[in-house]
C-alpha cells in the first residue's frame, strides 16, 4: 500500500510511506452524533474542515494514544486502477 503524505510540517516536500495499516483499536469519540477515533476530530478541528475519504490520520511515533498535534500527519491514499 502507498500513501503520500501532505502536511504544513512536511513543506514543500511530497513524502511517501509504503505501510501496512495498522490493526491498533483507536480510542473513539462522539461529536453532534458523529464517532470517529479521536485523532480525526483532533485533525479536522486543527484543519477547520472535514477529512476526505482518502485522507488519514497517521500517528508518527506510532502511539494510537499520543494525539498530540505534533504527533499526527494526515496523509492521502493514493488510489491506482488497475487498467481494463
Amino acid at each position: 500500500m502507498e500513501w503520500t503524505m501532505k502536511a504544513s510540517n512536511a513543506g514543500s516536500h511530497i513524502l511517501t510511506l509504503r505501510s501496512v495499516m495498522s490493526t491498533n483499536t483507536y480510542p473513539h469519540k462522539t461529536i453532534n452524533g458523529v464517532k470517529k477515533p479521536i485523532h480525526r476530530h483532533i485533525m479536522e478541528d486543527h484543519l477547520g474542515r472535514l477529512l476526505r475519504e482518502n485522507e488519514h490520520v497517521y500517528h508518527i511515533n506510532g502511539d494510537p494514544k499520543d494525539n498530540s498535534l505534533e504527533n499526527l500527519i494526515v496523509i492521502v491514499k493514493n488510489i491506482r486502477r488497475k487498467k481494463e
